[in-house]
């Protein structure tokens, strides 16, 4: 069985082909002992020039969601979980600018749609973009914003999962900030795993110093702890 791409799966707007999918690509996954699958894109075909190919389901807000959430599910089925990358939406990226212009009402809209149903649908964790996107109002990488992670994902949209920054040895972290600050910002804006930092050392130092000293608040580390463990008891981890 081979349902084609995503985008050849959101062009037949096939719900059946988006389930048997994720289900498919979860034995496989389950079969090598993994139990976690970066994946679905819930970004939208907006701009071909966004780099994500063919693992945008389609440009269309309504099959994106439809697609997404079916995929979850089928992954759910096979018991692996998912992760909806990367929010609040990069589909209109065009490659070269590191600002994504999309106001707040255009990013709920349309690119929240297929986050919304990849939650409801039971989506583990959400991968934070770090791009600057205009709508979230404060000029930071998202992945470092407290109103895209807490004020949107977490509130607005209300996912109570695990919530993992996009990595942080990209540029656009690394060209601005050090691998400490990028991790005591990550956090402080609700995220539960900072990916990749830099240098984990350093970053690790960081936040424990910022804990110590109280910039961030030892009960924001224990949020964290706890949908981690969570998250592993109900994969039978621990």
């Amino acid at each position: 069985y081979n349902p084609g791409s995503m985008a050849q799966i959101g062009e037949k707007n096939d719900k059946d082909a988006a389930y048997n999918a994720g289900k498919d690509l979860g034995s496989d996954l389950n079969n090598l002992g993994f139990n976690i699958n970066l994946a679905p894109v819930a970004d939208l075909g907006t701009n071909s020039k966004n780099g994500l190919g063919s693992r945008v389901f389609s440009s269309n807000a309504n099959i994106a969601a439809d697609m997404v959430s079916k995929l979850v599910e089928g992954l759910s089925e096979a018991g692996v979980g998912s992760v909806l990358c990367h929010f609040p939406g990069v589909g209109a990226y065009d490659g070269k600018s590191a600002l994504i212009k999309r106001s707040l009402s255009q990013l709920r809209k349309e690119e929240f749609l297929p986050f919304k149903s990849g939650i409801e649908a039971g989506a583990d964790f959400v991968l934070v973009s770090h791009h600057i996107v205009s709508g979230i109002g404060d000029n930071l990488p998202c992945s470092l914003s407290y109103t895209a992670v807490t004020g949107i994902l977490r509130n607005e949209l209300e996912f109570d999962g695990i919530i993992i920054t996009e990595s942080h040895k990209a540029s656009a972290i690394t060209k601005k900030y050090s691998a400490g600050e990028a991790a005591v910002m990550a956090i402080n804006a609700g995220a539960d795993i900072v990916l990749h930092p830099a240098d984990l050392e350093e970053a690790v130092e960081a936040v424990c110093a910022a804990v110590e000293s109280g910039e961030i608040m030892e009960k924001r580390i224990d949020e964290s702890v706890a949908r981690i463990l969570a998250e592993k008891a109900e994969m039978g981890l621990i």
